[in-house]
């Protein structure tokens, strides 16, 4: 899974803070992040992506331990 750390409100969606992919069994490490609000997303191919809101004070640890789930497919011709 590919994740992201982006400010938690910016104009431009694609603008990231930092971004990482997980190992082969999920864990993943962000690092060089300022203290403040961020918004945290997830996301990999097949999958619904997950976005979630979180603060970080100096020197903090954050764990989010994300699940995604089978995203919908379209079909079509």
């Amino acid at each position: 899974a590919q994740v992201f750390a982006l400010p938690r409100t910016f104009p431009d969606e694609t603008f990231e803070i930092a971004s990482t992919t997980s190992d082969p069994e999920g864990r993943y490490r962000l690092g060089g992040l300022q203290p403040g609000e961020l918004r945290l997303r997830a996301s990999a191919s097949g999958f619904a992506s997950q976005e979630v809101l979180r603060h970080a004070n100096p020197g903090e640890v954050l764990t989010w331990d994300v699940d995604l789930k089978k995203g919908p497919r379209i079909l079509g011709r």
